[in-house]
């Protein structure tokens, strides 16, 4: 359940990025329109401008924003997926893993068989 829903927000902020991205060439690319619209002295093209860079800023806000939600999400539950790893999973990739055995057999992780008493 916990890969599931790592992969799910690792898919969230990778499509908030794509967003963001797109929002910003918008900006860039409304730079021109509100220059020409001044040294035209066209206000509809001036008037246009504006409101895309308006736009695309919001848009650039509004996904930044979600990111870093998203990212601190993940980080919470990857902290959360350390502390309650069971005995007999492999902290890195989830396999089981014998009692007693000090690395794991899929990913090679040592493990620290201290820290896994402990829990």
């Amino acid at each position: 359940m916990a890969r599931k829903a790592k992969k799910e927000l690792q898919h969230k902020i990778s499509e908030a990025d794509r967003y963001r991205r797109a929002a910003l060439a918008g900006l860039i690319l409304s730079a021109p329109l509100i220059i020409l619209g001044i040294l035209l002295s066209l206000d509809a093209l001036l008037i246009l401008g504006y409101a895309i860079f308006i736009t695309c800023t919001a848009i650039t806000s509004f996904f930044t924003a979600m990111r870093w939600q998203y990212a601190k999400t993940l980080r919470s539950l990857m902290k959360e997926a350390q502390k309650t790893t069971s005995v007999n999973e492999c902290p890195r990739c989830g396999t089981r893993i014998t009692k007693h055995s000090g690395y794991c057999r899929r990913c090679g992780k040592k493990i620290n068989v201290r820290a896994r008493t402990l829990k």
